[in-house]
């Protein structure tokens, strides 16, 4: 029978080239045709998802941006803050596509994947970078607006968590490409001319997912400090300009190190002192950026390596001194003298130590000498006890039967806890509906009577 991904199946498979008569193992030539079909399903997928993705980035274009802006509800710059670049991003991406499928068309040894990923990936990352410094502000435009953006998407059928969705799905969408060309990477042909190109965009990808991550948690930051931190004695706009970042790190002063809150603004440099409120911060000093220059301190507490000495890396003995290495008794000046307590304390500890030591270094030696003890669970008899009607007997099992007995054991107590669990709730509705019962009985008895009720006399025949 002929393979449909590798021609001339059937000879390969019997272990003869039909081109030059070389013997081939049938074992490498399915491996080949499994990881060509493999990798043939991954491009599928990923050409597929591809394609749904800038349909969604367009359609979050056409169909929900562009209506907020001909309905005139936001200003001409909300408006570009809530569409910044994702048209352009919607284009590169499209463009990109276009360039794939028509590699995809030619032979395995001529497709540039990754060539054609690391060329829009210096585009892509600048419209991606700026587009999640600007998300953060996207949502604060939607949410002062909201009302009036729902009334218009309502109005042609769509609702906010669609536009949401639409707007957060260019940077999730960056998930996805390192774990496909790890994936494409594996199932490449040795030598390929285009592997050293995957293997560059996988690493791409990912430092570009962890900036955009970054930056979306940089800006979140600088609006949270903006918009919802409280801050006593804060600065207005025009003494200390537009934001530029946020952060938090250790500062010692006068020996005592405490974290503070550094804000830079293009005109002045605010340090905040983090209190126990949320979102409320003690300002600490104020510091202007004009003339102001940051330097470098060095790294007191590091390794410091002089390469004028050959022998720094050497390891030397500890250095002794005179005093510690003569041997004689009249050098020795005890300051007190110790007590016959502390004589048998040391004795002791003398005594600890070296018993300590002795079993540290008979350890090895046992060890080499003494197989390991192999167990067997089948083999392993235990004493069990066992309830039999009314009596305990006691057993012997072994550690395969005890752990199957103990797993049914805990079977059959979840299911007593289910039921007991379910009688409790019954119980406990039956009780509320006892309790409201009981209320509305006592609040009729209480209630007073407005008209007298009607006798009826009864007549009995006799």
């Amino acid at each position: 029978m002929r393979s449909k991904s590798v021609p001339n199946a059937a000879a390969l498979a019997n272990g003869v080239n039909a081109a030059n008569g070389i013997a081939v193992s049938g074992d490498v030539v399915s491996s080949n045709a499994a990881r060509s079909q493999f990798r043939a399903e991954i491009m599928r997928d990923f050409i597929r998802s591809e394609d749904a993705y800038v349909a969604s980035v367009q359609r979050t274009h056409e169909e929900l941006l562009l209506p907020i802006r001909a309905a005139a509800i936001l200003t001409p710059e909300d408006y570009a803050v809530l569409s910044c670049y994702i048209e352009d991003i919607a284009a590169l991406q499209k463009s990109t596509l276009y360039r794939l499928k028509e590699a995809l068309s030619l032979e395995v040894p001529h497709q540039r994947i990754g060539g054609i990923l690391i060329a829009s990936a210096a585009e892509l990352k600048r419209l991606l970078v700026a587009y999640c410094e600007n998300h953060p502000k996207a949502v604060e435009v939607l949410n002062e607006k909201m009302d009036a953006v729902r009334s218009v998407l309502l109005a042609r059928g769509k609702d906010v968590p669609s536009l949401i969705a639409g707007l957060s799905e260019p940077f999730r969408h960056l998930d996805k490409y390192p774990a496909v060309l790890q994936e494409l990477e594996r199932n490449m042909p040795e030598g390929h001319v285009d592997r050293g190109d995957v293997q560059r965009s996988c690493a791409v990808f990912k430092d570009m997912k962890a900036l955009c991550e970054a930056v979306r948690k940089q800006k979140e930051l600088q609006l949270e400090l903006l918009y919802t931190g409280q801050v006593e004695g804060w600065a207005s706009f025009e003494q200390r300009g537009r934001i530029l970042y946020v952060s938090v790190a250790p500062v010692t002063c006068d020996g005592v190190c405490d974290d503070r809150c550094f804000a830079l603004f293009s005109r002045m440099l605010i340090v905040l002192e983090i209190t126990l409120d949320v979102n409320s911060y003690r300002l600490h000093r104020k510091i202007p950026t004009n003339g102001l220059r940051v330097r470098v301190m060095e790294n007191r507490g590091g390794l410091i390596v002089d390469g004028s000495k050959k022998l720094c890396f050497r390891v030397v003995p500890p250095h002794r001194s005179v005093l510690a290495t003569s041997t004689s008794k009249k050098n020795v000046k005890m300051r007190k003298e110790v007590n016959v307590g502390e004589q048998h304390d040391a004795q002791l500890l003398r005594i600890i130590e070296a018993y300590c030591s002795g079993a540290v270094r008979a350890v090895p030696a046992a060890a080499d000498c003494r197989p390991p003890q192999l167990i067997v669970a089948e083999d392993e008899k235990i004493l069990v006890e066992e309830v039999v009607g009314d009596e305990i007997v006691i057993q012997e099992k072994s550690l395969v039967d005890t752990v199957y007995a103990l797993k049914d054991q805990v079977t059959g107590l979840r299911q007593e806890l289910a039921s007991v669990s379910r009688a409790l709730d019954r119980e406990q509705r039956a009780r509320r509906r006892l309790e409201e019962i009981v209320r509305r009985g006592s609040m009729n008895a209480s209630s007073p009577v407005s008209t007298p009720r009607p006798t009826v006399e009864m007549s009995v025949s006799q």
